[in-house]
This record gives structure tokens, C-alpha cells and sequence, in this order.
């Protein structure tokens, strides 16, 4: 449950970040104007080419220095941004929609990942709540604990149980949900042989498998 929500959280920080980058995208594009300027001076500094542009605005000349690392001359023009309410400030590109836009729907998706999950989670606890009340309780014999190896090193447990059907003679196996809770541990130092199984009556495919009952 607590990844699940850490997994919300996370999805909702990157929704938050995508909604930022998108404000200052729709500010960069409402502020700045572009315009085709002259390259009135280039001088170097420090290993970095800064050249400086004439911006006309408001019927006025500004002069605005960027650091820019291309073949110019004085004289010669170049497409830049400047900022309408401070012409001194230019930009060389503005930020595009497209990054936004990437991570809102990244965000999007790691969110609702985490919400689902987050349900599901809520819908099987009610799930086995009715199982426990409702459904057919059952005695197994426990035959087996496998660990499952993951890329991540983190090995689950599952815990594996047998039950011979009286009414029918058929014998019926069942296995828990993933755990990382160590069951082969547990079995083998409790002198554990049997687990609490219930059973959906009308959809026997449906079943859990107390794995609680034995660790407590």
C-alpha cells in the first residue's frame, strides 16, 4: 500500500513540474517578441563568443549582450526574443510545448498507475474481507515455499498448499500472493503443515490463502 501511494506521490510531483515548465511556457511566449536584430559588437570572454544585438522596441534602441557560440559578424542579423517589458533581456529560442506536454503525460501515467494500484489494493482487502465471512473455509496441507528471483534482488515468497476435496475426492492446489515476508523460515521453525484457505462458493478459481494466519 505504501508504494502504491509513494507511487501517487511521485506522479503527482511530476504533474506539478509538467504544469511549471507549462506556465513558463505560456510566459516566455506571451512576454517575448521575436525579431530579426544586428549584431552590433562580439568580443570574447573567458573561452565564450558574446555578442551583443540591437534590439528596436517601443521606438527605442537597447543594446543586450547574449553568449552565443556561432559564426557572426557585426552587422550582420540574426533572429532573437526580447522581453517586452525589459527589451535589454533576450533570449535565443524559447521553450518549446513539447517538453510539457512529455512530462504532464509521463506524470499522468505514473499517477494514475499509482491510483489504480492504490485501488485494486482497497477492492482485494474487501475481497478478502467477504472471503473470510462468506466464502468456504478450508484446512490445507502446505506442500511447498519457492522464492521467485527478480532482476531488482528482491526475492518473494510463495507459499504453496494442497486439499483433498471430500465431496468430489479430487485433489485441489492453491497458491498465496507474492510476500517477501521469509514463510520457509517461519513453516520450518513453527513446525507449521497447514493454512487457512477461503474459498469463493460460486467462482472456486477465486480463494485466498491466509498467509497472516501462520505468521502471526
Amino acid at each position: 500500500m505504501k508504494k502504491n501511494i509513494i507511487i501517487s506521490i511521485i506522479g503527482l510531483i511530476v504533474l506539478i513540474y509538467g504544469f511549471i515548465e507549462y506556465n513558463n511556457y505560456s510566459y516566455e511566449h506571451n512576454i517575448y517578441k521575436e525579431q530579426e536584430s544586428e549584431v552590433t559588437r562580439i568580443e570574447m570572454n573567458s573561452g565564450e563568443k558574446i555578442i551583443e544585438f540591437k534590439i528596436i522596441a517601443n521606438n527605442k534602441e537597447y543594446l543586450s549582450t547574449i553568449a552565443i557560440n556561432e559564426n557572426l559578424e557585426v552587422g550582420s542579423t540574426r533572429k532573437i526574443f526580447y522581453n517586452q517589458k525589459n527589451p535589454s533581456l533576450i533570449k535565443i529560442k524559447l521553450i518549446t510545448i513539447t517538453k510539457s506536454i512529455i512530462i504532464l503525460v509521463i506524470g499522468l501515467i505514473i499517477t494514475t498507475i499509482g491510483l489504480a494500484l492504490i485501488i485494486k489494493n482497497k477492492l482485494d482487502k474487501g475481497d478478502i474481507k467477504n472471503l473470510k465471512e462468506k466464502g468456504i473455509h478450508i484446512l490445507a496441507d502446505i506442500t511447498d515455499v519457492i522464492v521467485i528471483p527478480k532482476d531488482n534482488g528482491k526475492n518473494p515468497y510463495i507459499l504453496k498448499a494442497s486439499y483433498l476435496n471430500p465431496n468430489n475426492n479430487i485433489l485441489e492446489y492453491y497458491e498465496s500472493e507474492e510476500t517477501f515476508i521469509n514463510l520457509k523460515e517461519i513453516i520450518d521453525r513453527k513446525n507449521i503443515t497447514k493454512i487457512d484457505i477461503y474459498i469463493n462458493p460460486k467462482h472456486t478459481e477465486r480463494y485466498f490463502v491466509d498467509i497472516e494466519s501462520i505468521i502471526n
